[in-house]
């Protein structure tokens, strides 16, 4: 097997990445906001490498709607440093691995046995704009159930046609657009 080549990241994606930084040191649960195609999946894997080089030794999770997004994601995770050990949380991808400091998993296997998965220090949100505001709803739950673990959210646009901006209001899930390219 010939050796992974590690994928550098853009001056936008680092800007993003340290703009969560910046963002958790102030108690702030960030959004970042990205267009499609601008390698959001990159900049998740640069948030979690950042995250466990904490002293806490915090764990994360990631959440996403799909399987397609927790396999896309794991993928560049790993070919972006192959050393984070990571967990699928997934029916849709034949996978229940919960063990590890970093888990990915869909947010439908995720709420309905969030209790298996042990105490979450980080959330982070793909297509953070799918998550209803709603305390019933599956990403609600999960939310709540992980209520002490702070959320980083990664999307393309931050409204909701239900619901508007996704960091304003008593329901909003996130505090303050962190960076928005």
């Amino acid at each position: 097997m010939s050796p992974v080549k590690k994928q550098s990241l853009r001056d936008y994606q680092l800007a993003a990445a340290d703009s969560i930084d910046e963002s958790l040191a102030v108690g702030i649960n960030p959004l970042v906001v990205i267009p499609t195609g601008g390698g959001k999946s990159l900049i998740i894997a640069e948030t979690i490498k950042r995250l466990l080089a904490r002293p806490s030794r915090p764990s994360v999770l990631l959440l996403s709607h799909v399987k397609e997004l927790i396999k896309q994601t794991s993928e560049t995770l790993r070919r972006y440093d192959p050393s984070i050990a990571q967990g699928i949380y997934s029916a849709g991808l034949k996978e229940k691995r919960g063990g590890s400091r970093v888990v990915m998993g869909t947010v439908q296997t995720v709420s309905r046995s969030a209790a298996s998965l042990g105490a979450r220090s980080f959330l982070l949100i793909e297509e953070a704009h799918l998550c209803p505001r709603e305390q019933a709803s599956q990403y609600g739950r999960v939310f709540e159930h992980f209520r002490l673990a702070r959320r980083i959210g990664f999307t393309a646009t931050n409204l909701r046609l239900d619901s508007g901006s996704l960091t304003e209001g008593d329901a909003a899930w996130f505090d303050e657009v962190s960076y928005e390219a």
